[in-house]
């Protein structure tokens, strides 16, 4: 999936860092080990110390926040476009039964 990149910025020195791993591990429906990698991909802000990445519980819930929000937004659309195909179905309808009733 493709999306905009979520861009900020951490201080491995200034932050209160913590490893993806831990912080992936305690949201509910026990996601997948490789959630937290998958996430740093898709862009939750992180920092590569050695092999272990380590993000913020603030960037973390900023990340979750705009990918909820993005969703809703493609669920609205979506729903939007359904609205329009129907009201065309509907019309198709109305038309072939004028048609029949020659009218």
């Amino acid at each position: 999936m493709n999306s905009t990149p979520f861009t900020a910025s951490l201080d491995p020195f200034a932050d209160d860092l913590e490893p993806v791993g831990k912080l992936v591990r305690e949201l509910p429906g026990r996601p997948h080990p490789s959630t937290g990698t998958r996430m740093t991909r898709q862009g939750l802000p992180h920092v590569r110390i050695g092999r272990r990445l380590f993000t913020t519980r603030d960037a973390l819930r900023a990340f979750l926040e705009q990918r909820r929000l993005a969703a809703l937004a493609r669920r609205d659309a979506a729903a939007d476009f359904l609205d329009v195909v129907a009201e065309d179905a509907d019309l198709e309808g109305v038309e072939a039964a004028c048609t029949a009733a020659g009218i």
